[in-house]
C-alpha cells in the first residue's frame, strides 16, 4: 500500500490497526469473524489472541505496526502522517 501509494504521488499515508467493534449480528466484529469463518477458519484463534474482548488490537501490536509502517515509508520517501 505505501509503494502505490508513492507511485501515485501521494502526499502521506496514515496506517493503523483494524478496529472491530460490536457483538451484534451487523456489526463489524461480528462480520469480520463470520467472513473468517467462511474464508480461513484457522485464523480465528490468532485474531480472538490479538484483540481477546477488546475493538483493537493488542497496543504492542500496534506499537510494532506503527514502527514497521515508519520504517516502509521511510524507505520509499513517503511521509508518514500528515505532519511530520
Amino acid at each position: 500500500m505505501i509503494v502505490t501509494a508513492r507511485d501515485y504521488e501521494a502526499d502521506y499515508c496514515m496506517v493503523g490497526a483494524l478496529t472491530l467493534y460490536g457483538s451484534s449480528p451487523s456489526d463489524s466484529k461480528t462480520l469480520y469473524y463470520n467472513f473468517l469463518r467462511r474464508e480461513d477458519p484457522d485464523l480465528i484463534a490468532k485474531y480472538e489472541s490479538l484483540y481477546g474482548k477488546s475493538f483493537q488490537p493488542k497496543r504492542e501490536y500496534q506499537r510494532r505496526l506503527e514502527e514497521r509502517a515508519k520504517k516502509i515509508c521511510l524507505k520509499y520517501g513517503v511521509k508518514y502522517r500528515i505532519i511530520t
